[in-house]
């Protein structure tokens, strides 16, 4: 009766306000999707990986049983098929009326269905892959490893004093080329990945070298990580582009870790140490496009260090033919597209609580 699981979502899922390009606009209000009874929640909505649909996720909050819940979209619903959790159809056709759905639940059900909508037309491509010359590999299979780091894992042979060619961090550090495919997807943005192929290229080493651009280049798109956050400077004509390229593993976030003075036993329920410092709470603000739940090492897998690819967008001045990379080698370029894609910008971080000020650093963050 106190709706639980709705207050929390309100008090963990803030509201997100976005600066968007100038448009008409659809009126004082518009709502993309909407469900007939708050017993049941819309926990996900997006495209289908083949691009078949629209896949919405939905679950059962109280328990019980639920009976003919009606989904109604801003555009009829023409037609509803059930999935699996990875989008496989169970081949089971949902009846709709009127362009409306109707579902049953049984107490905690999760469903996916997959919603084909009236009107609803494929995006056109809004981005183009600028082609690059790769000359670094860090992408590797479990079958080797250690691809590209020796001397003659490469179709080139290079000597080991080079092996930061064969890997992200110059000590044998690659992504897992089984986690990613020809092409990574983020928004509108299509970013083109380079053969994983044993002994081939896939990625650019900024050593200061320009890339040309297509005529026309407005907005740019880079698909890049570094093997620690590094400070770096992009330049388009006269203009300069100086940010932070992302680590490309290690903690995105982490709330306020305390350290104790002594020995601290694993399991404790209790402690009377005396505090030694707090580590500020941070939430690093590079956009991942891509992720792995792994990395490679030459020695075996590093389980649960994630590995990630970073997406970063320039607005180029008009007349824009190329861009000059900054000097910086372990900065791995993977892709790079153009294109205006329809941006919107976030206008507050959705993780407030865990930037703290200068004050609370000052106290507490010291060795």
């Amino acid at each position: 009766e106190g709706k639980s699981h709705w207050e929390a979502m309100r008090f963990e899922q803030r509201p997100a306000a976005f600066a968007v390009p100038k448009h008409k606009g659809i009126g004082s209000s518009f709502s993309l999707m909407n469900i007939s009874n708050d017993q049941v929640n819309i926990q996900a909505v997006k495209m289908a990986e083949d691009g078949s649909g629209v896949v919405v996720r939905l679950q059962e909050l109280n328990g019980q049983i639920c009976k003919s819940v009606k989904i109604t979209t801003a555009l009829p619903i023409l037609e509803a098929d059930e999935l699996d959790g990875v989008e496989r159809s169970l081949n089971k056709v949902l009846a709709t009326k009127s362009g409306i759905l109707s579902l049953d639940f049984t107490p905690c059900e999760l469903k996916t269905i997959r919603l084909k909508i009236a009107g609803a037309k494929p995006s056109l491509v809004a981005t183009q892959p600028v082609k690059l010359k790769y000359d670094t590999d860090i992408f590797s299979y479990n079958s080797n490893r250690e691809d590209g780091y020796l001397e003659d894992g490469l179709a080139v042979a290079i000597p080991r004093s080079e092996g930061y060619r064969g890997s992200m961090d110059g000590k044998g550090g690659t992504y897992p080329a089984e986690m990613i495919g020809d092409k990574v997807q983020m928004g509108n943005v299509t970013f083109s990945i380079g053969s994983r192929k044993e002994g081939e290229y896939n990625a650019v080493s900024c050593v200061g070298q320009s890339i040309d651009l297509p005529k026309g280049t407005k907005v740019l798109h880079i698909l890049a990580a570094a093997d620690v956050n590094t400070d770096v400077t992009f330049k388009a004509g006269e203009k300069e582009f100086p940010f932070t390229i992302g680590a490309w593993s290690g903690y995105m976030g982490l709330w306020d870790n305390r350290q104790f003075e002594g020995k601290v036993a694993e399991l404790s329920y209790s402690l009377r140490n005396n505090l030694k410092t707090i580590h500020p709470a941070f939430i690093r603000d590079q956009r991942i496009a891509w992720f792995a739940s792994h990395r490679h090492l030459p020695a075996g897998d590093a389980l649960y260090e994630c590995g990630y690819l970073f997406a970063y967008r320039l607005e180029v001045p008009e007349g824009t033919t190329s861009i000059t990379l900054p000097n910086s080698r372990f900065v791995r370029i993977v892709a790079i597209s153009v294109g205006n894609e329809g941006y919107a910008k976030s206008l507050q971080s959705p993780f407030e609580d865990l930037h703290r000020d200068a004050a609370f650093r000052n106290r507490f963050d010291k060795p």
